[in-house]
């Protein structure tokens, strides 16, 4: 949670500390642009550049204050599930596991 949250402010300051338009971003963030520069997913980015860091960094870069909101309250109460039954290391590979997987 902390990761993902101090990353929305990070972008939102790269983004001189205002959101996007609405047609842009709907969902009260930063610019493309900026997301970009913090290592969203691109196919190009990945095959061509080699940066393969995008297939992880994704995982804790939100498109906006909305999309934050609801994975933190996802996180909260299903993860809180899988991780009683499956323990902070298995929850934690299960989660980079599935995210990576998800990207590729």
């Amino acid at each position: 949670h902390i990761i993902s949250l101090l990353l929305m402010l990070v972008a939102l300051h790269l983004n001189g500390w205002k959101f996007a338009p609405m047609h842009e971003n709907p969902l009260l963030g930063p610019s493309a642009e900026v997301l970009m520069q913090m290592g969203a997913l691109s196919a190009d980015a990945v095959i061509e550049k080699n940066e393969w860091f995008r297939l992880v960094t994704p995982l804790f870069l939100h498109a906006g204050i909305i999309h934050l909101v609801i994975n933190m309250l996802a996180l909260h109460f299903i993860g809180g599930a899988v991780e009683r039954i499956h323990g902070t290391l298995g929850t934690t590979s299960i989660f980079l596991a599935s995210g990576v997987g998800g990207n590729i």
